[in-house]
């Protein structure tokens, strides 16, 4: 008769291959597995009290007459036995000054009648006094039964130990800031930035944070990670996407829904016959064009209402669904639709529903609070070989740019999504919601990173990561990065416009490469180029999409144009690299250090012609009429 599962015990702890490794989410429910709020609840009032090392309330979710199997010794029945093992292991942690989580993955799901029947794997992570983390791995399966009250408790439980598996070189604070140290220094030296912060979150807590430099150059202010303030620019959008998915959860609109539904004044106007709805605007495939000039003033009283502002801004380029387009009027467009939905100015909604939940005591949007503007890092411009102090700005489109924020409230923020929706007990969205907000939704090439809901996708060391950045003319510039796969969070910013995107880039690079260093060497197929005839097609000029194509001639900024011209011996040459045809519409770099690493992708339009180039999810270009 085959006995069944669950965790915990002395005998896990002896017998498990312990290895550093992160901790997921207290209970992650694969694709397929049906919700069971009562079942659930056990598994993570079971992780509560293993944080808590409090065996009584563990042993209490158990039946009277329960039963496990553990490797290597025989059937054990009853509670007392399961109280004495975690009696005596909890004791042990406690004395050694160390702490305990555990957290559950269910792969598949059998409810029947009082009976239900769960198979997974689970991750025990042990935190040592000195901050060093183990962990071991199992595979489990448990039978829950129904009490005569309603309540469900483990009734047969049994496990069985993973195979010791390569996972993550510990990532502790220590080792973090010896290897970040040297990087700020270096790029803050080489991109003249005066100060800047960072914050590292794993396994659900803050692991780093430090500031680096000044706020301000002439007070010397220090940069304080949880008490300065930094504008972070487009990371904004992350937050109102958020807001957005927070409306679907609660039944008041479906992200498939046209817009105009709900839109009172401001309308989108029909010039292409399918509708934008709420996906198209958290994916920027809307084909909203990008008008940027007068966005923004130097004065907070001169701040138009989102409505107003939007009324004669709101054009179509191109049809919903055809291509990334990147447009600060997707997130504007849906703030101001919650601010419609929820009868309450955006800037309140985002306190009430997500700053204040989270514990972001120090995040605003457009002002910063008034009992911490001293704590504000003042922007700058590095020219003529000293800082100029930049002027604050306000944006009349506040929903895709305008939110103040400190390193520590960051943290908070990423480890709440990597944690899909909750942190400290708090829920802002559900764990469904927060999951599709990090799923793909729209790529311009299946091999070419796209969009999750308001973030982007990237790849590096074979770890897909979403994340965000943003930059301010009046001086800032930031970039989140979550790998939901490592539950690892990684914010950079600082007090100049660009700088924070060279040094944010570094600082992934040294922590990804550090932690998760890729397995194998990216490599250029050596298989025949095509004839040049052949690639004919892909030669013009090109120029980046994101500008305002509506605008008058000399009236906006437009981008510089690049040429892609067809090599002697079958190659595409452009942006300083060789390109290598891997697939029809893509193509692969074949020199330099990024050799084998960096794609790009090309796409056609209904007359078979090369209408646009793309990189990635955020660096899309238009092919030229010759």
């Amino acid at each position: 008769m085959k006995t069944y599962l669950f965790l915990i015990l002395v005998v896990l702890v002896l017998s498990a291959s312990f290895v550093a490794a992160q901790s997921s989410p207290e209970l992650i429910l694969e694709k397929g597995v049906v919700p069971h709020a009562k079942i659930d609840d056990v598994y993570r009032r079971f992780s509560e009290a293993y944080r808590k090392l409090d065996s009584e309330a563990v042993t209490n979710l158990y039946t009277d007459d329960a039963f496990y199997l553990s490797p290597g010794s025989d059937v054990r029945r009853g509670r007392e036995k399961v109280l004495a093992s975690f009696s005596g292991y909890f004791d042990s942690v406690r004395k050694a000054g160390g702490s305990l989580s555990i957290s559950f993955q269910i792969l598949d799901r059998k409810v029947s009648g009082d009976l239900a029947y769960d198979v997974g794997i689970f991750t025990l992570t042990q935190k040592s006094a000195d901050g060093k983390l183990q962990s071991g791995r199992g595979k489990f399966v448990v039978v829950a039964r129904r009490m005569t009250n309603g309540d469900w408790r483990f009734h047969i439980d049994s496990y069985s130990d993973l195979p010791r598996v390569e996972n993550d070189s510990s990532v502790g604070a220590q080792d973090l800031e010896k290897l970040l140290d040297p990087i700020f220094a270096a790029q803050m030296q080489k991109l003249n930035i005066p100060g800047a912060v960072a914050a590292v979150a794993k396994d659900g807590r803050i692991l780093f944070t430090k500031g680096y430099g000044v706020a301000d150059v002439e007070k010397k202010t220090p940069v304080i990670p949880d008490r300065t303030i930094f504008r972070i620019g487009s990371i904004t959008k992350v937050f109102t996407a958020t807001a957005v998915m927070q409306l679907a959860d609660r039944g008041k609109i479906n992200l498939s829904d046209d817009v105009n539904k709900y839109l009172k004044g401001v309308r989108v106007p029909d010039t292409f016959p399918q509708s934008i709805t709420f996906a198209d605007l958290l994916t920027h495939t809307s084909g909203l064009d990008e008008i940027s000039p007068g966005r923004r003033t130097s004065n907070e009283a001169q701040v138009i209402p989102l409505g107003v502002f939007l009324k004669t801004r709101i054009v179509r380029r191109a049809p919903p669904g055809e291509i990334i387009s990147y447009s600060t009027y997707n997130p504007a467009l849906a703030g101001h639709i919650i601010e419609q939905i929820t009868e309450t100015p955006f800037k309140i909604y985002l306190q009430k529903n997500v700053f204040e939940p989270l514990g972001m005591n120090r995040t605003s949007i457009t002002s910063v609070k008034d009992e911490y503007k001293q704590d504000l890092a003042t922007g700058y411009e590095y020219t003529e070989n000293k800082y100029q102090k930049l002027p604050f700005q306000w944006f009349h489109t506040y929903p895709a740019s305008d939110v103040n924020t400190t390193a520590t409230d960051m943290a908070r923020f990423m480890i709440a999504n990597l944690q899909y929706g909750t942190i400290d007990g708090k829920r802002i969205l559900s764990e469904k919601a927060a999951r599709e907000m990090q799923t793909t939704h729209f790529r311009n090439h299946p091999r070419i990173p796209g969009w999750a809901y308001g973030f982007y996708e990237g790849e590096q060391n074979n770890l897909r990561f979403v994340e965000h950045g943003g930059s301010m003319d009046d001086g800032y510039s930031a970039l989140m990065t979550l790998v939901p796969e490592k539950n690892l969070g990684i914010f950079v910013a600082c007090n100049t416009e660009s700088g924070a995107f060279g040094l944010a880039g570094a600082v992934k690079n040294a922590v990804l490469n550090r932690y998760f260093p890729s397995k194998s060497k990216p490599e250029v197929p050596t298989a025949a180029n095509p004839s040049p005839e052949a690639l004919k097609k892909f030669a013009g000029r090109y120029r980046s999409i994101i500008y305002c194509h509506s605008c008058p001639p000399n009236t906006s900024y437009v981008p510089e144009t690049f040429e892609v011209k067809v090599t002697d011996d079958g190659m595409l040459s452009f942006l300083g690299g060789r390109w290598k045809q891997i697939e029809p519409m893509l193509f692969l770099l074949a020199d330099g250090e990024r050799a084998g690493q960096v794609r790009f992708g090309f796409k056609e339009n209904a007359k078979a012609e090369i209408s646009y180039m793309f990189q990635d999810a955020y660096m899309v270009y238009e092919k030229l009429p010759q």
